[in-house]
């Protein structure tokens, strides 16, 4: 009698057991063995998922990215009554939140794309890629709140890549230098969301 394996779950456990594994030894300290080896796998077996270490990197951070996105959306759904700047401060904190308790994977994070660089990879499409989920809840909630009048007319996209460019900056600070304050970032996330606001 056979064994019927389930590819899609397997896929997603490989990849949470590698985000793991590349959060503790860095993404330059991690070889395909060692991901085959973490996830109990024959490096052959491995291969029948993926290509190399970098599209285990690269699927693992999708998958990330997909699940605090599933995870906005719920937060959105959960939150109707809370007006879009309410709405917009729960999801910057949540991503804070992660940022400031994943300090590792974000170094990891950081030597990937930098390793990438150096090989001749555009990292902006990669990181664009990964973000756009994040970058999209900003604009939709943004537009709710001009539309509603809670916020003065604004160019959203803009104004989401500005308030994106706040996270970005607090992973950065998080991930390569020691300097970072959850409070301090939480309350500029704020007092950037309330400046949007109209005066009445």
């Amino acid at each position: 009698m056979s064994i019927t394996v389930d590819h899609q779950a397997r896929k997603a456990e490989i990849l949470q057991k590698a985000l793991e594994l590349f959060a503790r030894q860095g993404y330059p300290g991690v070889t395909f063995q060692q991901l085959a080896d973490c996830c109990g796998l024959a490096r052959t077996a491995l291969y029948k998922y993926f290509q190399n270490k970098r599209d285990v990197f690269d699927s693992a951070i999708a998958l990330m990215v997909q699940k605090l996105g599933r995870e906005f959306r719920q937060d959105s759904e959960k939150n109707k009554c809370l007006g879009a700047g309410e709405k917009l401060i729960l999801v910057m904190d949540k991503v804070l939140q992660y940022i400031f308790a994943n300090p590792l994977l974000l170094q990891a994070i950081t030597e990937y794309l930098i390793d990438q660089r150096r090989m001749g990879e555009d990292v902006s499409v990669k990181v664009r890629r990964h973000t756009v989920v994040m970058r999209w809840t900003l604009i939709q909630l943004l537009r709710e709140g001009v539309a509603s009048g809670e916020f003065r007319p604004l160019d959203c996209r803009l104004t989401a890549d500005l308030l994106y460019a706040l996270l970005e900056a607090a992973a950065l600070r998080v991930a390569v230098t020691d300097t970072a304050d959850h409070s301090d970032l939480n309350i500029a996330c704020k007092a950037a969301i309330t400046s949007l606001r109209l005066k009445h």
